[in-house]
């Protein structure tokens, strides 16, 4: 059994303002109360939302064994630290009996954790000063769990039927590089090299079940649900894609829109290498859009060919790089199967894909123009998802520009229907210049909509930029190491969800040097600068960087 020293915050000890009791009326000199200044425990904890965490990797192995908790703190009065008395109040499960008890140890507890299995301990500890009988009192989980809980993936490879999934795990100060995170896990011999032609990775946090899903699409058109903790196969290409007439067919994945890990925003959508989008609610099962629409203009898959898109708080909205124009999809109007167990022939897809009828003066000044990247602006949640971005460059001038497309009631006072019989548009389009930048297609872009200012991020060969929208202001924020060009940005999670602390802040960098690829990890501020008081890191030792998946569980705090 392997011990988690989980140094996620550089806990070796942490300023404590916590819970205190008297358990009487004393006349206190209170320069004389020996306060509990900091804390800390071995084998090392990590501070989460229930107070300290400790973590056992599961190592397959049927015996149980007995590890031992201590407790570090210091005191105000370390002279005094001999008067403690440490009580540790526990609720576990054992044998599937539900259990409390309470130790009384001179700053230590041992407890039993069985290699194969599932334990939480469930422990309030009290350390109690027997001069004055005051109290302090912290909270305390040790628990077994899976490999890669909360860590990185990262898809590496040299070509593109030789990929593997690695992963980056924090495990005591130093972090764990596996190269091939599937088979150091895998126990299934009927699965053998199962990521070897993965292409795109994308996760979500079931949050009713508590649980968190890695989905895996590859070059071959099919694609697999995992759980990203163990890394044990969930759901294969039959549950997740839909089926197809033939090789000519094949849905071949390119992109992810995945704007709400977290599920607060249910939908999301996967664009491929020939231009068509499929979407899905809810759970990792995609659909044609529009398969059982009866609107006469709805545009068939021949009709459009899209690769960059983003989605508003109610429309996908695409460019459609056949036509010169943008296209969209309701995220109302369908019905998505409610049950995991469904069957796919349920779903009904009624929501057409439509030209959107932006304004024709907009379109010629997109003409000839190369879709970049897209997002929805949302920074900071002061404004609603209402606004989608679209990056454009013009190879005859070498300019980029931004057409912004806002939802509106429509022309005229009149409201823009699904049915669209009077070529109202449901956006109001306009376009904002960017100034002292060059992106072309394939550009590493990234937007995070917590920020408190106008801004995306994006890589130029080895260097990370900040941009400001509002004045074409940027400001670098990384630089590679020698010989390195970065090839993807992604931050940990993409949302300032609730029960997720700050994983937002840290910016993972894939770059790659010829063969070689690595990993590097910064942290911003709530301003988005550079936090200068967290030390970069530099994750070394993989091939070439395809794609980068952070997984956490539903209540995950970094700091």
């Amino acid at each position: 059994m392997k011990k988690i020293f989980l140094g996620l915050l550089a806990l070796g000890t942490l300023l404590m303002s916590s819970c205190y009791e008297d358990k009487g009326n004393y006349s206190y000199n209170f320069d004389s109360i020996n306060n509990v200044d900091t804390i800390s425990f071995t084998p090392e904890a990590y501070s989460s939302f229930n107070g300290w965490t400790i973590d056992y990797i599961k190592s397959g192995e049927a015996d149980t064994i007995t590890e031992r908790i201590t407790v570090n703190p210091t005191f105000s009065s370390p002279e005094q630290a001999g008067e403690m008395d440490y009580y540790w109040y526990r609720r576990y499960t054992w044998n599937g009996t539900n259990r409390s008890d309470t130790l009384n140890t001179p700053g230590y507890m041992d407890v039993l954790i069985p290699n194969n299995g599932d334990v939480t301990y469930n422990v309030i500890l009290e350390i109690r000063d027997r001069i004055t009988d005051i109290s302090y009192f912290t909270n305390l989980t040790v628990r077994t769990r899976e490999w890669y809980t909360n860590s990185l993936f990262v898809l590496h490879g040299n070509s593109a039927t030789n990929m593997r999934l690695g992963n980056v795990e924090i495990l005591g100060e130093e972090p764990t590089i596996t190269l091939d995170a599937f088979e150091r896990v895998n126990t299934d011999p009927t699965l053998h090299e199962p990521f070897r032609n993965a292409r795109v990775l994308s996760f979500r946090v079931y949050a009713s079940k508590r649980s968190s899903e890695l989905i895996v699409f590859k070059t071959d058109a099919t694609a697999e649900v995992y759980n990203p903790f163990g890394l044990k196969r969930l759901q294969d290409t039959y549950y997740v894609m839909p089926p197809t007439s033939g090789t000519a067919d094949l849905f071949v994945p390119r992109s992810i829109i995945n704007l709400s890990p977290s599920g607060s925003q249910r939908f999301r959508a996967v664009t491929s290498n020939d231009g068509r989008f499929y979407i899905s609610s809810d759970f990792f099962r995609f659909y044609e859009p529009g398969a059982d629409t009866e609107n006469a203009n709805h545009l068939t898959t021949d009709q459009y060919n899209v690769h960059v898109g983003t989605m508003t708080s109610e429309y996908y909205v695409f460019w459609d790089e056949q036509n010169g124009r943008f296209i969209h999809n309701s995220l109302g109007g369908n019905n998505f199967p409610w049950s995991e167990d469904s069957a796919r022939e349920d779903a009904v897809l009624s929501s057409p894909v439509l030209d959107s009828h932006v304004n024709s003066d907009i379109l010629k000044a997109l003409k000839g123009m190369q879709p970049v990247y897209a997002y929805v602006n949302n920074f900071n949640y002061y404004q609603s998802a209402n606004e989608a971005r679209f990056i454009f460059y013009d190879p005859a001038t070498q300019r980029n520009l931004i057409c912004s497309l806002v939802q509106s009631d429509g022309k005229d006072g009149k409201s823009a229907k699904d049915d669209e019989s009077d070529a109202s548009s449901p956006f109001e389009a306009d376009t904002i210049s960017m100034p002292n930048i060059h992106l072309e297609p394939g550009t590493p872009i990234v937007y995070q909509g917590a920020y408190a200012l106008d801004f995306f991020f994006y890589a130029d060969g080895s260097t990370v930029y900040r941009y400001n929208i509002q004045n074409g202001d940027q400001e670098i924020i990384y630089e590679a190491p020698a010989g390195y060009d970065i090839s993807i940005l992604k931050f940990k999670q993409n949302e300032d969800y609730l029960y997720w602390g700050n994983l937002y802040r840290y910016l993972n960098i894939g770059m790659n040097r010829g063969n070689e690829g690595a990993v590097a990890e910064i942290k911003l501020t709530a301003a988005g600068d550079v936090d200068t008081e967290y030390e970069q890191q530099l994750y070394e030792g993989f091939d070439n960087i395809v794609d980068l998946q952070f997984c956490n569980e539903l209540q995950y705090n970094v700091e």
